[in-house]
């Protein structure tokens, strides 16, 4: 009984030290991607930063693009829960839609911006490995949407979801577009109802 007490603390030990390191290395590994962007920031330097061996990172993530992904994770970590959760807040569909989208775009990009520095969002390579992240994470969040609204009869569901998903990120491309100025915030709720409603609807 001793023994199997003892093997249970000694993983529960392990799996801290290992969450303790892995949290180490993505902290480094941001800090170095703000500093240097993707390309500068080498496995070597994350793994010294983290006082980690670089097999260690392999070993954790298998690769330097795996990184930036669990980099965004943890970023928007809450605020995609906090969207997930509203679908079963008791709301009409489209409010808790609307809010889904509020959080999925404005809230993540002021999470996305107060975390990688704006050196770091204009380098090319990294900017784009974020983006096909944040976008796959999105649209799991999205995925849920719609069925929920196909289930209800709100969603036409004769349309497959793959093209579903293309039209919401047009619509997030139009978004990006229109995030300058003061009338910005104005502006991305023009376009979630133009998402929700259509040109003719309410």
């Amino acid at each position: 009984m001793n023994h199997c007490i003892e093997a249970v603390r000694e993983m529960s030990h392990y799996a801290r030290t290992t969450e303790r390191k892995k949290r180490g290395i993505i902290r480094a590994a941001r800090e170095l991607f703000n500093e240097k962007g993707f390309a500068g920031a080498t496995i070597k330097e994350i793994a010294a930063v983290a006082r980690v061996s670089p097999v260690s990172i392999y070993n954790y993530f298998g690769s330097k693009e795996r990184l930036v992904a669990e980099c965004v994770q943890e970023v928007v970590a809450d605020t995609l829960k906090e969207a997930v959760e509203l679908l079963h807040a008791e709301m009409d569909f489209r409010k808790k839609m609307e809010q889904a989208l509020m959080l999925c775009t404005e809230k993540v990009d002021v999470s996305v911006s107060e975390l990688f520095t704006r050196k770091a969002l204009r380098d090319p390579e990294l900017a784009d490995l974020l983006d096909r992240e944040l976008r796959e994470r999105k649209n799991d969040v999205y995925r849920s949407y719609i069925r929920l609204g196909q289930q209800e009869g709100l969603i036409n569901d004769t349309i497959p979801m793959e093209t579903m998903l293309a039209f919401m990120e047009a619509m997030a491309i139009m978004g990006s577009k229109v995030r300058r100025g003061n009338d910005a915030p104005e502006k991305v709720r023009q376009l979630h109802h133009l998402l929700l409603f259509g040109m003719i609807g309410e």
